[in-house]
Order: C-alpha cells, then structure tokens, then sequence
C-alpha cells in the first residue's frame, strides 16, 4: 500500500477539474507516488536517483512526462529532486479552487492518509477512463 494524504489527492483532482492540470498529470502524480514506494525498503544509506524515464513503463508512453512534472513542480504538487521525492497541498490551491475547503469538509477522513494498493497506483498511472479513476479513489476507504 502507499499512504495518499486526502487533502493531496483531493487538491490534485480539484485542480485538474479546474483545468489547471491535465489528465496526463494526474497519471504522473500517481506514477511518482508509485517510484516513492519502490525505494521504501532501501537499505539505509543508499542513495534513491530519481529519474523521469523510470515513469515511462508506468504511464506507458514517453510523451509529455517531463511537461507533466513540470506543472506539478510548478503549482507545489510535487517537489522533484534528483535524489528526494516530496508531496504536499499547495497554499494556493485554496485560492485556486474555492470548493476545495467544501470537498475536504465532506470527507469523513480528512486527516488521514489513504491507502491505496500500489498495483491500483500502477493502474491509474497507466490510464484508464476519468469517471473509473474518480470511482475507484472514490470507494477506497
């Protein structure tokens, strides 16, 4: 399992609703939460490099990843380094989607982390339709 915080994945829907994100970088935040969890059982001390070819086998194609990070980096989805990976809800995502505030209010878990099977991160990374993405994220308790 991987531990998606809800405030994360409902500003990241919120802003791809609102058109400040693309369906391809809502596919890439799932991969790269995805290359997180395969260096969870690093032996200590070594050195994790991540790299945007890694995300190719996970989405399937090769098209546009690097634009996708880009606007995930660019908005504070994401913070991409080389050697660190970190997740966080932008303070402007507030401001840039007003019902975000309402969506997280309706959410019986709010404070929690989700957790979601990595083989269902591989498969929403990998594409499938919008409303079967929403659906599955959406029962996942």
């Amino acid at each position: 399992f991987v531990f998606v915080s809800v405030p994360q994945l409902c500003a990241v829907w919120c802003a791809y609703t609102h058109g400040l994100l693309h369906w391809l970088d809502v596919r890439v935040w799932c991969a790269i939460h995805e290359l997180v969890a395969r260096r969870c059982q690093c032996r200590p001390g070594a050195k994790s490099c991540y790299t945007h070819a890694e995300l190719v086998p996970l989405l399937g194609h090769h098209r546009g990843i690097v634009a996708a990070v880009q606007r995930l980096t660019t908005l504070g989805f994401v913070t991409w380094q080389s050697n660190a990976i970190v997740f966080a809800v932008p303070e402007r995502a507030y401001t840039l989607c007003p019902e975000l505030d309402a969506m997280l209010a309706r959410m019986p878990r709010r404070c929690c982390d989700l957790p979601v099977p990595r083989r269902v991160l591989r498969f929403l990374a990998g594409g499938c339709r919008r409303s079967l993405f929403a659906t599955l994220l959406g029962h996942s308790k």
